[in-house]
Order: C-alpha cells, then structure tokens, then sequence
C-alpha cells in the first residue's frame, strides 16, 4: 500500500481534501501503477518530477498517464477544462434529452473592453437575475480555486473586478444560482456509476466539517447510473468524477463533470482498492481489444 495513504489514514476530512492539488493528482498514479502489476504489466515514470506514467504492453501501444490525466475518455478535451463551455454543451443536450438530472440556473460574462463602463451594468443584470447568495465561478478553475459563495452586492464587485483585471479577453465568469442539499461526487465507469461518496465542497468547509462524516453510497444508485449513461452515451465520457446535489426534494443537481477523477480523497477515506479496481478493468479492456 502507498506510504502516503498509510499516513494520511488518521487525518481528518478537511485534512484530505485541503491537500496540495500536486499531492493529490499525483497519487492517481500509485493506483495505475497498482492495477498494472496485477496485470503483470511493465511500467515505468518518467519526466523530471516523476509524474509521467508509462504502462507497456507487448503487443500494443504503451499507455501514457499523467498525474490524474488518463486516455480514456473520447470527449472534447475542452470540456474539462471551460466550465463555460461544460455548462453551455449539458444546456444544449437538455434541449433534445430528457436528462435525469437539472442545472442550476446559470449566466455567463466575459470580460468588458470597458471594465469601468460596463462593470455597473453586469452587477445590475446579475442582481435582477440571482438572488444572494449565489455562485461566482471563473471559467477555468480546478480544486475550487476561483468559485466563490457571494452574498453580498459589495462582495460581487470586488470580486468581477478582481479576475477581470487580472485576465485578458478571453477571460470569463459563470453565475450560478446556490443549490442547497446533500453534494455527492459521482465516479462513473462507462454508463455505470461505480464509486458516489457524500463530499463537502470547498465553499461550505467553514461551517460543516467539523460535524461531517462522509459516506458511500452503496446502494439505490439507479439515479447515478442514469447520469452516467448520459455522460458515456451522448458525450462520449467513459471515465468521470461528476459533482452532485441531492436536494431535501429528492431533486438531482449536476453541478460539474471533471473528466479526470483524482483517486486521493476517496483512498484516503475508503481505501485505493477501489480505484485500483477501475483502473485494472480500463487497463485490461485495452490489452484485450482488437
């Protein structure tokens, strides 16, 4: 077992998840790695900090991984990495599926070519819009870095003028409506949800985890399964860490989908073997395929 995941056993939750984004994308490799030996499979790293994982096969192509990066999924890269063009793709699929999930109410804005004019005027539309608190989120962000929980018209401003000061013009934002409920991570396989465990996000660390004891779901996962049919089905995601919220009216929430799920958090709250699973099953279905 990773030394690490042994000492990290007695940490607490916010402990875990709080981790460096390097500590915890570099461990996905460890049950890669794992599942590739229990396949008698060569593996070797490589780059100057170690975080290139090479899986070789005899009669086929090596497997490339890199951090929590893996080659499985046959999406627009893109969508992992937009949240603007994320959310706009799952609007438009709403139009034409019936989707077994909602999205929160959401709005877009890019930065102004005249902050001081045009600044006023988004705040005015935003307030019309979304009712405090609401959900601030920079288009590119990973690890909760850049999404914010605004609850105040003071607090609004401060932060638009912030990112798009500091951005060029391809900078955007997203503004979501705040869906109160129990938040889920969702680790799909093909149209099968195979791991959902209870999460807390980042904006909520403050008040809630120091009473939080998260859990897995083992059962009536049909709701999950459906969203994971849409993400293999309609767009091509075979692999997926998806966040989640179950509201008190038994109302799904997908909130967003990263295309790279990062093994840490969930091994280091219920073991690797899990994940190492998955891994070995993607692992064996490539040596295995024509």
């Amino acid at each position: 077992m990773n030394q690490e995941l042994v000492n990290n056993r007695n940490k607490s939750y916010a402990d875990i998840v709080l981790a460096p984004p390097g500590a915890r994308t570099m461990y996905s490799l460890s049950c890669v790695e794992d599942a590739a030996k229990l396949l008698n499979l060569d593996c070797k790293y490589l780059g100057e900090f170690q975080d290139i994982l090479v899986v070789e096969f005899k009669s086929k192509n090596p497997l490339y991984f890199w951090r929590n990066k893996h080659p499985f999924n046959n999406s627009l890269t893109e969508f992992a990495n937009d949240k603007i063009l994320q959310i706009q793709i799952l609007q438009d699929l709403a139009k034409s599926t019936d989707l077994p999930f909602k999205l929160p109410q959401t709005s877009f804005y890019f930065k102004p070519e005249n902050l001081d004019q045009d600044l006023p005027k988004i705040t005015e539309e935003i307030f019309q819009n979304f009712k405090f608190p609401f959900i601030l989120k920079n288009k590119h962000t990973s690890f909760a870095k850049g999404v914010y929980l605004v609850n105040s018209e003071a607090e609004l401003s401060s932060k638009l003028r912030e990112i798009f000061q500091s951005g060029d013009q391809r900078t955007g934002i997203l503004i979501q409506e705040f869906i109160n409920g129990t938040e889920y991570r969702l680790v799909s396989k093909d149209e099968k949800a195979r791991l959902v465990y209870s999460k807390i996000g980042n904006l909520r660390f403050d008040s809630d985890t120091d009473n939080f004891s998260p859990h897995k779901l083992e059962s009536d996962l049909e709701k999950f399964d459906k969203v994971a049919t849409v993400l293999s089905k309609h767009l091509s995601i075979r692999f997926a860490g998806t966040d989640l919220i179950l509201t008190d009216q038994n109302e799904l929430y997908l909130i967003e989908v990263n295309m790279f799920p990062v093994a840490f958090v969930y091994s280091n709250l219920f073991g690797s073997q899990d994940f190492v699973t998955l891994y070995q099953e993607f692992l064996e279905e490539y040596q295995n395929s024509q």
